[in-house]
Formats: structure tokens, sequence, C-alpha cells
């Protein structure tokens, strides 16, 4: 039992070339496909540039999200308890962001981006792992990449607190500087 959950993530070079997608993982991707189904109808009442616009810097919040929950996972999770506990909590945080995400421009952004700081926090945290275990050649690329993680849960903790249309600017150019 204390395998099942505390062997460490996969480090860089570790590769599982006979690894197939989980039924888990794809059970994961549904939960971003009822996110984007959220976005997805406030574009549709919001019919415009300004809609478009909203839903293009959400939508990209969300890919990236995606991205490094699903980057992690195929680059170094494993098929046991640590990882699967990850997944669910991700879900979990997930499912709250999905509550929020079709007002995540207006009225409910302020708990979208502060559901979504805490979902890139254990984003953060999973990174922060493969950066202490790993090899010595790959940590200035690891360093760098958690810099990007932190500024990111910062950038969006603080979006929380400023006005809606503020808010949207600062996540089209954190989007940008991401991409």
């Amino acid at each position: 039992m204390r395998t099942w959950f505390l062997t460490p993530p996969r480090r860089h070079g570790e590769v599982v070339y006979t690894r197939e997608v989980s039924f888990l993982e794809l059970f994961y991707d549904l939960v971003y496909v009822v996110l984007i189904a959220q976005v997805s109808h406030h574009l549709a009442t919001h019919v415009g540039w300004r809609g478009v616009w909203e839903f293009v810097v959400v939508f990209g919040l969300i890919w990236l999200a995606w991205f490094n929950g699903t980057g992690w996972h195929e680059l170094h999770g494993r098929e046991d308890g640590r990882a699967r506990n990850y997944i669910f909590t991700q879900m979990m945080l997930l499912a709250v962001l999905a509550v929020f995400a079709e007002g995540a421009t207006g009225e409910d952004g302020p708990a979208f981006a502060i559901t979504y700081a805490i979902l890139f926090t254990l984003y953060t945290w999973q990174w922060h792992l493969i950066h202490r275990i790993d090899d010595p050649e790959y940590r200035p690329v690891t360093t760098s990449y958690l810099a990007g993680m932190v500024t990111t849960v910062l950038v969006v903790l603080g979006s929380a607190f400023v006005s809606d249309e503020a808010r949207l600017w600062i996540w089209t150019i954190l989007l940008v500087v991401w991409i």
C-alpha cells in the first residue's frame, strides 16, 4: 500500500513505451469537454466580437490547464494511487471551475480566477515534485517552467481583485505570454 501512494513520479526520460491511455484519463478529458461546453454556451448567448474575445480567452485558459495536467501525466504519471489522487483532485477543481465558467468574464470572474489559481497551484506542486527528483541537466528547464507556473498562479489570483475589463485584459496578456 505504501508503494501504491508514495512512488515518486517518473523522471524526464523514463518513457513507458507500452503505455496506453486509461479510462481515467478519458474521463478526465470528458470533464474538460463539460467545461468547454459551459464556455461555449456563453459564446452562444453573446454573439459578437466581444463574445468571441471572451470565449477565446477563457477557452485558452482551459486549454492551458488541460495542457499542464495532461502533459504532466503523460510525461511523469504512473498508474498508481498518487497519480490517481492528483487526477481526481484536478477533476474536482475542474467541476467547480465549470460552475463559474459561463460567467467567467463577468460576475463569476473572481470565483473563476480563485478556483483556477488553486488548480494551477496543484499543477505547480506536481511540476515541483519533478523538479526535485529530476536529473541536473533538466533543472534549468524545469526551474524556468516552475517560475512561469508560479507567475501564472499569482497573476490569475491577482486578477480576482480587479474589474471585469481589467481581468479580461490580464488573462489575454497571460495567454499571449504562454503561447
